[in-house]
């Protein structure tokens, strides 16, 4: 579902990264050559994405992960934390919503990363849909990620 005024920062085999400036929302698609991605590439792909984000400053982010097929250890988990989300706090950054992938290492890795940290809102979804109706609303409480909310899919 792409919205009119969206427009393509970065594409390459792994991952399309868009921003729609109406709703101050960046979006990051991977793609199913996400399975062939090493260690570093992944770090790559989330540098570029926080390059962006931290020139456009986006209050909300949602990440379609439905293809990927790159399992997140434990050990890019931490450097995520460390590396990627302070610096997500720091640009504005208020809500991330994830379209979850079928795959369920890709699943678990995805929603591991936010188990012990909760810098922003986040919210996993099964329907794009309804991922950006919850991004779009105006709930302020950072970190307010529910139950009800982990168990959508």
């Amino acid at each position: 579902m792409m919205i009119p005024d969206t427009q393509l920062l970065y594409r390459d085999r792994y991952v399309s990264i868009f921003y729609t400036s109406v709703y101050s929302m960046m979006e990051h698609h991977w793609t199913i050559d996400s399975y062939e991605m090493t260690e570093d590439e992944f770090k790559k792909e989330q540098l570029i994405y926080l390059d962006f984000a931290e020139k456009l400053k986006p209050k909300v982010g949602f990440v379609n992960s439905r293809e990927l097929l790159f399992t997140i250890t434990p050990s890019i988990q931490n450097w995520m934390n460390e590396t990627l989300h302070p610096r997500y706090v720091d640009i504005g950054l208020k809500k991330a919503a994830f379209l979850m992938s079928s795959d369920f290492f890709s699943e678990i890795s995805i929603r591991q990363i936010f188990e012990d940290y909760l810098p922003f809102q986040v919210g996993y979804f099964d329907d794009e849909k309804e991922a950006k109706s919850w991004l779009w609303t105006q709930e302020e409480t950072v970190g307010a990620t529910t139950q009800e909310q982990m168990l959508k899919i």
